[in-house]
C-alpha cells in the first residue's frame, strides 16, 4: 500500500497511453423512404452531407461509391476550425444494400463502418451500421 507522499508507479499509465482504444457501437433505425432511395443517398457523395456533419470537398473519382474512392469534407469543429475527414470506400455491394468505408478523422482517429440496409416494409428502410474506432 503507497503511503501519503509516495510516488505512484506509473508504468502503466505511460504502457496505457502509447496503446489504441478500440470502441464498437452497432447503432440501428428505421427511416421513412424506401430502401433505393436511402441507397442513392447513402452510395452518392452529394448525398453524403445529409448524413455526415461536414462540406463535402472532392470525390476521386467522381460518380456514385466505389471501392477505392476517396470522398474528402471539412467539418466545423467548437472552435471554428475547419477540420479534414477522409472517407475511403472499400466495399460497395448494391445486391445486399452493404457500404463500408474507413474514415481518417481528426486526432488520428480511425472509423470502419459498414452500413447495411433492408427493407422494413411500407416504404421503410432498416438502417444498421457497425462502427469500430481506434
Amino acid at each position: 500500500m503507497r503511503q501519503i507522499g509516495e510516488a505512484a508507479d506509473t508504468d502503466h499509465v505511460r504502457r496505457r497511453a502509447d496503446q489504441r482504444a478500440v470502441v464498437s457501437v452497432c447503432p440501428a433505425t428505421v427511416v421513412h423512404a424506401p430502401v433505393e432511395h436511402v441507397w442513392a443517398l447513402l452510395t452518392h457523395p452529394d448525398g453524403f452531407d445529409l448524413w455526415v456533419d461536414a462540406d463535402l470537398e472532392s470525390a476521386h473519382p467522381d460518380g456514385s461509391a466505389q471501392v477505392g474512392q476517396q470522398v474528402r469534407f471539412r467539418a466545423s469543429s467548437v472552435f471554428g476550425i475547419r477540420l479534414p475527414i477522409t472517407l475511403e470506400i472499400r466495399e460497395v455491394d448494391p445486391i445486399r444494400h452493404r457500404l463500408r468505408l474507413l474514415a481518417d478523422l481528426p486526432f488520428g482517429i480511425e472509423n470502419d463502418q459498414t452500413t447495411v440496409l433492408s427493407d422494413a416494409g411500407a416504404a421503410h428502410t432498416t438502417v444498421r451500421s457497425v462502427e469500430t474506432s481506434t
